[in-house]
């Protein structure tokens, strides 16, 4: 039996200075789905969906180190299936919305060292956030089911309703 196998490169991030493209980061996996990265000075983080196992990690990327550490439901227990979206805030932590697949169970925060659930349990404005986004003086606004809520690091508001 003749098997096939299969080799993909992909190259993740690149860094463009001085009108030279150094790469930051480059993969060789097969069976790997790759998302959009996001990133700051010291590290990168990007979803992958393994096609073999079914299985979706999100990977933290030393970008001095050349190495990753990879977070997922075992590891980061409140994880979920996979992170529905992920983004930086201008102080570094990243927030990520977490998924099981069918419902959004929440938001976290990790800070380089702890991850941080916000979801009904403790914050009883939070149902379903699936959408977010900071503004210059690092305040997060989520939507969440035709809401707009704001956090600011210490309270939780809700500042709008959608009539839809």
């Amino acid at each position: 039996m003749n098997t096939v196998s299969r080799e993909y490169i992909v190259t993740l991030l690149h860094n463009i200075e001085s009108g030279k493209i150094t790469t930051l980061i480059k993969l060789n996996e097969s069976n790997k789905y790759y998302y959009t990265p996001v990133w700051n000075s010291q590290y990168a983080w990007v979803q992958v969906y393994d096609w073999g196992t079914g299985l979706w990690e999100l990977r933290r990327y030393d970008l001095a180190a050349k190495t990753f550490t990879s977070f997922n439901n075992t590891n980061t227990p409140f994880a979920g299936r996979f992170y529905y979206q992920y983004k930086l805030d201008t102080k570094g932590l990243l927030w990520v919305t977490l998924s099981d697949g069918s419902y959004i169970r929440g938001i976290a925060s990790y800070d380089g060292s702890t991850w941080k659930l916000y979801n009904y349990k403790n914050v009883p404005l939070l149902n379903n956030p699936n959408n977010f986004t900071f503004d210059n003086a690092n305040n997060l606004y989520v939507f969440d089911n035709a809401r707009v809520l704001k956090y600011d690091g210490t309270t939780w508001q809700k500042l709008a309703d959608f009539p839809f």
